[in-house]
């Protein structure tokens, strides 16, 4: 929008370049936004515990795919999910506050850093 005049200027606002419903351009853009922003998926594997305390690490409509993506459980009752995730260095804090209760089973490239990050911290606090 422009405002065509200064200030006091009876004619108000005036849209520019084609934007002629700003709210219905707002919706799509939001609605779309953690397509964009989740644009892969992280396959973990999750105890219990946090399987059932996914709405204290993740916002509702995350737990919600996750939840629809849960496998059953095993014979310890952990479970397999799909995670959404932006890129892996984005995802490594988010998975890590799962703590020792989530294994990542892939991408490869997302498990590798979280072993290397898991590693340098174990290394620190064995000092």
């Amino acid at each position: 929008m422009c405002r065509s005049g200064g200030l006091g200027h009876e004619g108000g606002y005036r849209l520019l370049g084609g934007f002629r419903d700003p709210i219905g351009y707002w919706r799509k853009y939001l609605s779309e936004f953690d397509e964009r922003r989740l644009s892969e998926t992280a396959t973990l594997r999750v105890s219990p515990l946090v399987f059932e305390g996914l709405p204290r690490y993740f916002e509702p409509a995350l737990v919600g795919a996750v939840q629809d993506s849960a496998g059953e459980p095993d014979a310890e009752g952990w479970r397999e999910i799909a995670l959404p995730i932006g890129s892996a260095e984005w995802s490594l804090p988010e998975i890590l506050r799962l703590g020792s209760g989530a294994e990542v089973m892939g991408p490869k490239e997302l498990r590798d850093r979280i072993a290397g990050h898991t590693a340098e911290m174990a290394s620190r606090y064995r000092r």
